[in-house]
């Protein structure tokens, strides 16, 4: 539990122990995703990197995140200023998946669907190809994801 109020006695002997600490689609589930944050840091070793991957834009919340029990969607704005707030260097943001906006936003929003469907999920695996293609050519500006990676150094 990256938030037990006791996570510093509980996890202590982690502390400074790992290269490398990844979340995906985590952190937005958690309610002080600060602490998260702040609480995965210290696993790291000194240049160590942290690595997350969460949903983009507010616009885009929808009966998919509340069902999935999102508390917020990200731009790699609010990202950076949590990881600038843990005092962890960033070196790497952006967004990813350009594609899936369409298909979220309009099961999502538009058809106020509760679950992704099954077949458009089929349909999204069968043009992954294409849709890491769109992702080169728009540079990553825009996507149903953030990804952020940044060191710790202390």
């Amino acid at each position: 539990d990256i938030i037990d109020p006791e996570f510093d006695v509980k996890y202590s002997l982690h502390f400074g122990k790992y290269d490398t600490v990844f979340s995906l689609n985590v952190v937005e589930h958690i309610k002080d995703d600060s602490l998260a944050i702040s609480n995965c840091k210290k696993f790291l070793k000194d240049g160590g990197a942290l690595i997350i991957l969460v949903p983009a834009y507010k616009w885009l919340y929808n009966k998919f995140d509340s069902e999935l029990g999102h508390y917020r969607r990200y731009t790699k704005k609010q990202l950076s200023s949590v990881f600038e707030n843990a005092d962890l260097n960033i070196i790497h943001k952006q967004y990813f998946n350009f594609a899936g906006i369409v298909g979220w936003f309009l099961s999502g929003t538009i058809l106020k669907k509760k679950t992704i469907p099954e077949g458009q999920m089929r349909l999204f695996d069968i043009f992954i190809p294409l849709v890491k293609f769109i992702d080169k050519i728009i540079c990553y500006r825009i996507g149903l994801s953030v990804l952020m990676i940044g060191n710790k150094y202390d």
